[in-house]
């Protein structure tokens, strides 16, 4: 019999503006294969402001690119009519 892998063990974290930046290292550091941050916020410059509160520069700049690609994916897949 073959032996199945162990299913990942990820970390997320749910991250919104009341969060310290030592919170957010405390949740980044739990899951043993990967760690996933989720953040909270009800626009762009929300979710900019709350990254930078806890991510140190360069990380929020990335952080924010990505969201807005997929924000920008999500919002044409949702407005593409299907055929």
């Amino acid at each position: 019999m073959r032996r199945r892998a162990p299913p990942p063990q990820r970390g997320h974290a749910l991250l919104d503006d009341t969060w310290t930046r030592e919170q957010a290292y405390v949740a980044l550091t739990r899951g043993k294969t990967a760690n996933v941050l989720h953040v909270v916020a009800d626009s762009e410059d929300e979710l900019r402001d709350t990254l930078r509160g806890v991510l140190p520069w360069t990380f929020v700049l990335r952080s924010h690119q990505n969201a807005t690609r997929r924000t920008d994916k999500l919002h044409k897949e949702i407005h593409t009519p299907v055929v």
